[in-house]
Order: C-alpha cells, then sequence, then structure tokens
C-alpha cells in the first residue's frame, strides 16, 4: 500500500499556488508594453516545480511507479488548468438580452428629456405615457426621486414607453410613492387608461370587495352547458417591498424567501407546493409547462421597465395538488393570485380566490408579525400595481364559452364591439390576437372604482345574453342587437326632450339658476332655439 508523507502540507502548499495564481493573471494582462519580457503563463511555471506530494517510492507523481500517483497527478494538473487557464479560455461577458435585461434609452439614463421620440411617439402611437410627459411634466419631476425605496424618477418610469412607443401605456411606477410623488404624470395617464374613472373623485373601498355572495346575478343554464372553463385572477403586492421595476436582486429573493414560509403556512384545499425557476426539475418544468401553469419572462416592453431583472433569480410558481389555485411569484407583480377550473362554477372560483387572497395576507402577518394591512392599497386607487393597466383590483374574471354560431355569422369584432358595452372584452381562446374558432374568452374590461364582486358580475352578466343569442341562432332567429344600457362614458345618450327636438327650458333654466359654467346653457335661449331648431348644417352631417 503507497503510504503518502507530508499530506497536509502538501495541500496547503497546492492552496497557496493556487490561491497566487489570479494576482498573477492580473500582472499578466497589464503587462503589454514589452511582450518578449513576459514571463511564461501561469501553468508552465507551476508544472515546472516538483510536485508538492511525494510518496515513499517515487520522487514525482509522473512516474510509472504507481497507479495511485497517476491519479492524483491527473487531478493536481486539472485543478490547476481550470485555476490557471490562459486568458483567452476565460468565459465571455454575457450578452444583453432585450427579452429580460432593463436597457435604457441613451437619454433617458442622461436623464434628458427624450423630445424627439416622444413627439414622434405622439404622432404616430397612441402611448399614453407620451401624451402626457409633456416637458412642462418632464421639468416638474425630472430631478425627483420617490420618497420610497425605489427612488424612482420619472426617466425610469417612462423608458419602457420612450424605448417601445407602441406600448399603449409606456410607464411603470418603481414603489408605493411613486404614484402620488409623480401625481401630475400618473394620475393623468390613469384617467386616459381607464376611462370615466377619477382618482379625485372616487367612493371609499368597499371593505367587502372580494365578498362573493355580493355577486347579484348567476349563470343561467344555457350559459352554463357553454361554458368551459373558468379563470380569475388578481395582482397584489406587498406593502414592505419596492414594486419589481424598482427592486432588486435582494428584494425578489426577499420576497420568494417570504412567500415560501407564507405557503408552508396554507391549509385543506389551499394548500399545495412552490416550485424556484432556479431550482425546480425539469420534469417539474414540464409539468408546469403541460398544464400551462410557468410563466417565462421574455417581453421586450416590460423589461425596459426593469420587470425581468435578475431573471430568473427570485421567480416561482405555488400550486395546491389539485392545481386549481395557482400563484405566480414575482412575475411582474410580487403576486399574481389565480383561482381556475374546467367548468361553469364562477362564484365558486371566485370565492376561492378570496379565501386564498386572505390566507395569503393573514400567512404573511403570522411570518412578518405585521398586524396592519401587508399589500399595498392606495386611498384612491384601491390594490397598487406596477402598471396603471392593473390598479384597482387587477382582477380579470374570465370564462371560455363555446359560441360557434355567432362567430360565424356576427363575427368576432362584433362580438368584442358588444361586450364592450356592457363593461366586458372578448379575445381569442389562447390569448389577444389568437385564432378564433368556436369559442371565445370574455373577461371583464373595468378594472377600478368598483369592487371585485361586480366586476365577476359584468361578466356573468354578458355571459348569459351570449349564451342566449348564440341560442337563438341556433333556432334560426335573428339576434338581439341592442344588448345592454348604454355606457354613458362611450355611447351617445341623448335628451328625451332633445330627440323630439323640443327646448329643453326646464334644464336650461335649471342650469342658468344655478350658477352652471355651462356656456350652452347661457347662450341657448328661447329665441336661438327658435331661429335655428329646424335648421341642418349644409355639410355632410
Amino acid at each position: 500500500m503507497v503510504k503518502w508523507k507530508k499530506m497536509s502540507q502538501g495541500m496547503v502548499a497546492f492552496m497557496g499556488v493556487v490561491g497566487v495564481l489570479t494576482a498573477i493573471q492580473h500582472s499578466m494582462h497589464h503587462h503589454d508594453e514589452h511582450e518578449d519580457d513576459a514571463p511564461p503563463p501561469p501553468y508552465m511555471k507551476i508544472r515546472n516545480k516538483p510536485y508538492p506530494w511525494t510518496c515513499t517510492d517515487c520522487d514525482f507523481f509522473d512516474s510509472a511507479c504507481h497507479k495511485e500517483c497517476k491519479a492524483k497527478l491527473a487531478g493536481f494538473n486539472k485543478a490547476v488548468d481550470e485555476v490557471a487557464k490562459p486568458e483567452q479560455d476565460a468565459e465571455e461577458p454575457k450578452k444583453v438580452d432585450p427579452y429580460f435585461d432593463l436597457i435604457l434609452n441613451e437619454k433617458i439614463a442622461r436623464n434628458e428629456y427624450p423630445k424627439e421620440e416622444l413627439d414622434a411617439a405622439r404622432a404616430a402611437d397612441p402611448c399614453l405615457a407620451a401624451q402626457v410627459c409633456t416637458e412642462e411634466v418632464w421639468n416638474k419631476y425630472k430631478d425627483l426621486k420617490s420618497s420610497g425605496p425605489a427612488k424612482w424618477t420619472l426617466a425610469r418610469a417612462i423608458n419602457s414607453g420612450v424605448m417601445y412607443p407602441s406600448s399603449f401605456v409606456g410607464c411603470h411606477a418603481g414603489d408605493f410613492e411613486s404614484w402620488d410623488d409623480f401625481k401630475d404624470f400618473f394620475y393623468p395617464v390613469v384617467k386616459l387608461y381607464h376611462v370615466g374613472f377619477d382618482p379625485d373623485n372616487t367612493p371609499p373601498l368597499d371593505p367587502d370587495h372580494m365578498n362573493p355572495d355580493k355577486i347579484t346575478v348567476d349563470l343561467s343554464d344555457s350559459a352554463k352547458t357553454k361554458i368551459i372553463s373558468t379563470r380569475i385572477r388578481c395582482a397584489r403586492n406587498l406593502i414592505m417591498f419596492p414594486l419589481n421595476p424598482g427592486g432588486s436582486l435582494e428584494t425578489r429573493m426577499a420576497i420568494a424567501d417570504l412567500m415560501e414560509q407564507v405557503y408552508a403556512t396554507l391549509e385543506g384545499d389551499l394548500g399545495g407546493q412552490m416550485f424556484r425557476h432556479t431550482t425546480m426539475t425539469d420534469e417539474q418544468r414540464q409539468g408546469l409547462i403541460d398544464s400551462h401553469h410557468l410563466f417565462r419572462g421574455k417581453d421586450k416592453m416590460q423589461a425596459a421597465s426593469g420587470y425581468h431583472e435578475h431573471w430568473p433569480q427570485g421567480r416561482g410558481v405555488f400550486h395546491n395538488a389539485e392545481k386549481t389555485f395557482v400563484n405566480w411569484i414575482n412575475e411582474g407583480d410580487h403576486l399574481r393570485i389565480i383561482s381556475m377550473e374546467n367548468g361553469s362554477d364562477v362564484k365558486g372560483v371566485f370565492a376561492r380566490l378570496a379565501r386564498g387572497a386572505k390566507a395569503i395576507e393573514d400567512g404573511v402577518k403570522q411570518v412578518t408579525g405585521k398586524g396592519d394591512g401587508v399589500f399595498m392599497m392606495h386611498p384612491k386607487f384601491g390594490s397598487v400595481a406596477c402598471c396603471p393597466s392593473n390598479l384597482g383590483t387587477g382582477m380579470r374574471g374570465s370564462v371560455h364559452i363555446l359560441v360557434p354560431g355567432l362567430i360565424e355569422k356576427k363575427g368576432f369584432d362584433w362580438i368584442d364591439a358588444k361586450a364592450r358595452t356592457m363593461h366586458c372584452q372578448a379575445r381569442g381562446s389562447s390569448g389577444e390576437h389568437s385564432e378564433v374558432v368556436d369559442r371565445i374568452d370574455v373577461s371583464n374590461w373595468r378594472r377600478i372604482g368598483l369592487p371585485e364582486y361586480q366586476l365577476v358580475t359584468d361578466m356573468i352578466t354578458f355571459a348569459n345574453w351570449l349564451s342566449e343569442q348564440e341560442d337563438k341562432i341556433q333556432a334560426g332567429q335573428d339576434v338581439e342587437e341592442k344588448n345592454a344600457e348604454p355606457d354613458p362614458y362611450f355611447d351617445l345618450i341623448i335628451h328625451e326632450k332633445l330627440a323630439r327636438n323640443e327646448y329643453p327650458k326646464e334644464e336650461l333654466d335649471a342650469a342658468r339658476a344655478a350658477g352652471h359654467t355651462s356656456l350652452a346653457a347661457q347662450c341657448c335661449t328661447e329665441e336661438v332655439w327658435n331661429k335655428y331648431k329646424d335648421l341642418k348644417s349644409s355639410g355632410p352631417a
């Protein structure tokens, strides 16, 4: 048996050699004035010295004396090669990936107003950030940092819209405080996106906003037979962290660590397992892909806001055993809470969502010891999100419903137009802009200023109407063209006296007496009315 002598001293000697390699490489990196005088590569220098281990029968490991010597020599050489390999073998720097990495517009990076870019966006695209971020607004906020942990700036807020002007919203908040710190920018954007919502004139949040017992309608028997599946989700953010566009690797990891502890507190049908993107097995990953539960980022517009920084660190998916209660961790907002199942039990799905959100809130309180609210809730907006589009409830409740007759006879665009008049939206069952064959995805359109139970009520009401029209087509009857109460924010509603071309004397007298500022009321006297009441303009209208 081979007896190794001075093994501990030999190991120390080896580690000492390895420890100086970095310093040797560093000196070589800067030795470019006299290349001919450069020392030999470090691995050559080491191999010209006796090896630090010897045995009782041979002097060096390259002796043919013992197999053990050869094996030890091979291991030693490999270790040296790994540490001291020439610089040209070093790993290339990671390339910037616009689908995940934060890339700043050059002017934004210098905190300069991107005038040409925003002017072009206003002229060609509907980007809301470009419409609102005038030079006046920019100059007001350009040197301000948010009072929250992100120290957010207006430049960072609008980067996604400047980089991608076709983005409809084009801006994001970095922390809870951003919404009010940059009020003259964010509030107008919110009003433009959520048509009819006024942040300065909104009722207080209903404390029962997620109570399923307050849903006032039921699905019809006909609608139940046509609905394939139901899915309701909401976005929530934790008050003790910045929003993810303004977050760091550390905050994302802390959120994931916290939620792993919170999920351990869930019981019954809500209990399940969390899978981190960085540690899930290939089998687990494929299972989540097959069940459509895995999110994979890769969105340039979102990446330009900072959504996907440090991908995939701190990301994860939680689901219960039945995969009817699913959470996405740090996909964009801190949490996307999802309740889903096959079939038409809309109220049951919403009830599970409400129970799950409450259980998570209670779990966060239990783990952190925080006694008050743990979700970001704004007194004017409601639930706070990264993007203006998800403010309020952050909720989207949807069903996939079979309506082949309507699709064939009236077309998808007709269905979607009708949906908008009933506060809903229609899209392909595989997502927006996907092909429509025999089924569509129907969801609530409104997000803010109303409780979640009202938004579910909107969706149920429209699903019932769709089913009724589908039944008429299958029976060979005409569909109902006027299908809902008019929406005063979109539809033309004419006063009944004006519809009869009668002078609205009482209404105008009352307006003048009350001191309303309506110029039309001040000027449209009976004399003026009688002069023009039967006249039609000479133009095409």
